[in-house]
């Protein structure tokens, strides 16, 4: 497959509505903003007793990270209406670039808590990186 066959999007959003439009179909690369990916596909999965939309990418960099992410949005309150939100990251089963991660939460508050935490999380690092230094 040469660079023109695969997709590019501006942003994340534009390749969630390609998705959802089955205009990005499952193993179809991907760029976006020069981040080579995969989209893999999605999948219903019980999560927590609650069933789920999981959507899975292979991110490439020198080594390839597998990426599974679903929530059900916020669904007006605590654990008890069924909000879920489940996030998975590690490195592909050759390297072990790094530790994995997952996180599981239950709850409209706890969704607007790991969104609050990531976003505070990409901005100190557009911070670091317009500042051109790294933090102590």
């Amino acid at each position: 497959m040469s660079m023109d066959d695969i997709y590019k999007f501006d942003n994340l959003e534009d390749a969630f509505v390609a998705i959802d439009n089955n205009e990005l179909t499952e193993d179809a690369p991907f760029n976006v903003n020069n981040t080579s990916c995969y989209y893999i596909g999605k999948r219903e999965k019980l999560l927590d007793g609650i069933s789920m939309l999981v959507y899975k990418f292979t991110l490439i960099y020198a080594f390839q990270a597998e990426v599974e992410i679903a929530t059900t949005g916020k669904r007006g309150g605590d654990a008890g209406h069924g909000g879920r939100t489940y996030i998975s990251i590690k490195s592909s089963e050759e390297t072990d670039a790094f530790s994995p991660v997952k996180i599981s939460v239950e709850g409209d508050m706890e969704l607007s808590a790991i969104v609050d935490s990531m976003s505070l999380f990409l901005a100190l690092l557009d911070h670091v990186e317009s500042n051109k230094k790294t933090l102590p």
